[in-house]
């Protein structure tokens, strides 16, 4: 009895820690966001924080609203006034371009800066007075 008791628990325990958010997930979904993975090439899951069909990374996002000042990608996005063609945009900028992966197969397009934080292409070509990013440019404030 006492040993089915303690596999219940570790099954209980175990079950809660692998659904449990993470920290950047939940500062995303405070701010009105979808949480959602990508596979970066050799990274296993670089977490990316969806307002709408913008997209910045998640850590990138959550540090911001912790106070920890803006990461190259913020920055870069908050001083993108002017809409811009997307091809060669994160070039542009002083980003490496790199396709990411999700769950379902869908290619993402990403600007990734030299601190290691990332942007979508298309957020970063359309800046702060595209409508598309609305909802972002609202969770900013």
């Amino acid at each position: 009895m006492k040993s089915a008791f303690l596999a219940f628990a570790a099954t209980m325990i175990l079950g809660f820690a692998a659904s449990a958010e993470t920290p950047y997930s939940r500062e995303c979904r405070i701010a009105g966001g979808i949480h959602w993975d990508v596979s970066i090439q050799t990274e296993f899951d670089t977490p990316l924080c969806l307002f709408g069909s913008a997209a910045i990374g998640a850590a990138d996002f959550a540090q911001y609203k912790w106070g920890n000042g803006l990461s190259y990608s913020l920055n870069t996005f908050e001083s993108q006034t002017t809409p811009r063609d997307p091809s060669g945009v994160c070039d542009a900028f002083g980003a490496a371009y790199w396709t990411a992966t999700d769950t379902n197969g869908t290619q993402w397009e990403l600007c990734k800066f030299l601190d290691d934080s990332v942007i979508e292409l298309k957020t970063l070509a359309g800046g702060v007075n595209d409508p598309a990013n609305a909802k972002l440019v609202h969770a900013l404030q």
